[in-house]
């Protein structure tokens, strides 16, 4: 009895394509026409990856989002107070900033607990910035944030380390250079 036709009724192709890959004497040794079908079968509907990708699709986080609402995990934006919203329009804007101006490793303890770590703090608050009707944009820019320890910070609290005019004064300058593209 021959070995292969044992085989080719006990596996499919694919089946001993996935066995030939696994044998160590055997790696590396396929032909160029096998290697070829391992890549179409991979590639194909017969990869359980197939029509997924590890980014997501912007469908999927508004499904997430839907059912996290839907189970009460989560408050719905609607539901929020205007200040809640605003905040998270700040943060979202903080967040793009905060990638711009600082490096990985100037950030590495951002939001730890303890004292020697460190907040990326607001100069003109966000409170201040909701009760003078300041745009969300304006206050989470690279000019308003800034790096402190969880005690200067925590102490800090809503006061305001620049005047409302200075905050746009500086919003105009990073925008004028951002136009011309200078380092900041």
């Amino acid at each position: 009895m021959d070995i292969t036709k044992v085989l080719e009724e006990k596996h499919s192709l694919e089946t001993r394509i996935k066995i030939g890959l696994k044998s160590k004497e055997k790696k590396g040794n396929f032909k160029l026409e096998t290697i070829e079908l391992l890549r179409k079968i991979r590639a194909g509907k017969g990869n359980p990856r197939y029509g997924k990708t590890f980014k997501h699709k912007p469908e999927f986080f508004i499904k997430i989002r839907k059912t996290m609402e839907e189970r009460g995990y989560w408050n719905k934006p609607e539901d929020l107070d205007g200040y809640e919203r605003y905040k998270r329009e700040v943060y979202h804007y903080t967040n793009i900033s905060v990638s711009k101006k600082f490096t990985k490793e100037e950030i590495q303890n951002r939001g730890r607990l303890t004292g020697k770590h460190i907040h990326i703090d607001h100069i003109f608050s966000i409170i201040e910035g909701f009760n003078l009707n300041i745009s969300p944009k304006i206050i989470g820019c690279k000019s308003n944030i800034r790096i402190l320890t969880v005690f200067e910070n925590c102490s800090k609290h809503k006061k305001c380390g620049i005047s409302k005019e200075e905050l746009f004064k500086k919003y105009e300058e990073e925008v004028k250079c951002e136009n011309v593209e200078c380092s900041y």
